[in-house]
C-alpha cells in the first residue's frame, strides 16, 4: 500500500516540478542603458522594474499592513468583549466562570489597545531609527 502511495506522490511531484522548469524569458535588444520610472537602469529602452508593493518605504508598507489587519482585528475584539460579557452574565455566581469572563474582557481590551496603538508603535520605531 505504501509503495503505491509513494509511486503516486513521486509521479505527481515529477510532473509538477517538470512543468515549473519551463521558463520563457522576454529578451530586449542590448542597447544603451537608460533609467526607468523608478530609477532602475534598463536595457534597450524597456520599462524597468516596477514596485509591486506601491510603497515608497518600509514604514509606509507597515502602515498599510496594519490598516488591513485592523479591518479584521476590530470585529474579533468586539466579539471577545461580548463573549466575556456573556460569560459574566451566565456565570450564575460561579467564581471560575466569573474569572474566565473577566479575563476574556481584559485580554480583549489589551489586544484592542495594542491593535489600535500599532500605528503609534510604528511611528515610535520610525523616529527611533531616524535618530540613529
Amino acid at each position: 500500500m505504501f509503495s503505491k502511495i509513494r509511486k503516486i506522490v513521486f509521479s505527481t511531484s515529477v510532473l509538477f516540478f517538470s512543468t515549473l522548469m519551463q521558463v520563457f524569458a522576454q529578451t530586449n535588444s542590448v542597447g544603451t542603458s537608460g533609467s526607468g520610472s523608478n530609477g532602475v537602469g534598463t536595457l534597450g529602452g524597456g520599462s524597468g522594474f516596477t514596485n509591486p508593493l506601491n510603497s515608497e518605504s518600509v514604514i509606509e508598507f507597515l502602515t498599510k499592513i496594519i490598516d488591513i489587519l485592523l479591518i479584521f482585528a476590530l470585529p474579533i475584539i468586539i466579539f471577545f468583549i461580548i463573549y466575556g460579557g456573556f460569560m459574566l452574565v451566565t456565570a450564575q455566581g460561579e467564581s471560575k466562570k466569573l474569572e474566565d469572563g473577566r479575563n476574556a474582557i481584559l485580554w480583549a481590551v489589551v489586544g484592542g489597545v495594542i491593535a489600535l496603538g500599532a500605528n503609534i508603535i510604528v511611528d515610535v520605531i520610525k523616529n527611533t531609527v531616524d535618530t540613529l
